[in-house]
């Protein structure tokens, strides 16, 4: 008697379109989860963001004196150039941070060694420097006697100095300097300009703040 082999062949169709469609499903994960170079989107993800769209941003901001009379930047007081308010181009949200990195002061024509306080009034006091008066004080420079000195400062050590997030569209700038012969402290009479570079520090990710 011959030997007879059966083949069912709707099992087999059934277990065809299974597999097919298992890898079909496969194929559907694996393109969600990779580009077509296949690198794995959380890792591309990952180096955007430590590369790109960072937690917390830093801006550098120019501001000086030069600005307020030449082009209307801002608004000076009766003290003129060594009181004065500098508008920001931009609004800047978010602000957790507030750092002086550079400044230039001329001095005073009258000179005489003595210490200058920038004072920076609209910034939280976190970011200030303690001292009796509750000043805003951002620096503290020792200024050089000459009357054709233009004195520069730069901090050696910048610290993190986080404060709630403000917003910031305007920096008010203030000089005193300290009387070296009466020590009492009186608003800085130059009449030479100064510029400051100030380091914004700006929080992008509002989920670190939860």
């Amino acid at each position: 008697m011959d030997n007879i082999v059966v083949i069912d062949s709707e099992s087999d169709s059934d277990y065809s379109e299974a597999s097919s469609d298992h890898d079909e499903i496969e194929e559907v994960q694996y393109e969600n989860t990779h580009f077509m170079n296949h690198v794995i989107v959380e890792e591309y993800e990952k180096n955007r963001n430590t590369l790109f769209t960072k937690d917390i941003e830093m801006i550098d901001i120019l501001v000086d004196s030069y600005s307020i009379f030449s082009s209307g930047a801002g608004s000076e007081t009766s003290e003129g150039i060594n009181n004065y308010t500098f508008d920001l181009i931009n609004t800047y949200k978010n602000v957790i941070g507030f750092n002086l990195i550079k400044a230039c002061i001329g001095q005073r024509n009258n000179a005489q060694e003595h210490l200058l306080d920038i004072e920076v009034p609209n910034i939280p006091s976190k970011a200030c420097i303690n001292n009796p008066n509750g000043k805003h004080i951002i620096g503290r420079m020792c200024m050089i006697k000459g009357a054709n000195v233009i004195n520069e400062y730069e901090p050696e050590i910048i610290k993190d100095n986080y404060f709630f997030p403000i917003s910031l569209n305007k920096i008010s700038i203030k000089l005193y300097y300290t009387d070296t012969n009466s020590g009492t402290t009186q608003i800085y009479d130059s009449t030479k300009n100064n510029s400051f570079i100030f380091r914004l520090t700006i929080l992008n990710n509002l989920e670190l703040m939860k």
